[in-house]
């Protein structure tokens, strides 16, 4: 498991239309555990903690890398983004420059020859995936994704450093509506 007060937090993506096919089904179906309120994945969803986890036998996992984003980042910038799907973007291009999985993706830092995705200095520090980044995880694994990840950043640099969530529950965004 990895630690709370590590400065990313590795996720899989569980948006209603596109959520990892890695994750068993048995995270899916379980019944309530005697004495708990959430399934494993709802679980999961509301801690963001790997170690509850299962997957499916022979399928790789899609990992999420996401890094905390400075408060500067988050009041200076995000805050002043409108709407709320626009922020999470941004969010997304701060704090997502590594995908791990069978194709891995990966933003580099500035002046990194041959990139194909590099970054640039913004605010506060944060170095910022181009739009591009954005537009190819959208592709991929479809702009809800890209809306999911950036609204986790954001959740995971306003809470306190080692907090397990609470996150929301992903219901997707107007976009994906």
């Amino acid at each position: 498991m990895a630690s709370p007060l590590a400065p990313v937090l590795k996720v899989i993506r569980c948006s209603p239309s596109n959520p990892d096919p890695a994750i068993s089904k048995t995270m899916i179906e379980a019944p309530v555990a005697e004495g708990d309120t959430l399934r494993p994945l709802a679980k999961y969803i509301s801690t963001r903690d790997e170690s509850l986890l299962s997957f499916a036998e022979g399928v790789t996992p899609t990992w999420f890398v996401l890094k905390r984003l400075p408060l500067a980042f988050m009041t200076g910038v995000l805050d002043q983004v409108y709407p709320r799907s626009a922020q999470r973007v941004l969010a997304f291009r701060a704090a997502c420059h590594a995908i791990e999985g069978t194709e891995p993706l990966n933003v580099e830092a500035p002046g990194t020859k041959s990139a194909r995705f590099e970054a640039t200095q913004a605010d506060a520090g944060v170095l910022l995936a181009p739009v591009e980044w954005a537009e190819e995880i959208a592709q991929i694994y479809g702009a809800e994704v890209v809306q999911e990840m950036g609204e986790l950043a954001m959740t995971h640099s306003r809470l306190r450093r080692g907090a397990r969530g609470p996150f929301g529950f992903w219901d997707g965004s107007v976009a994906s509506r």
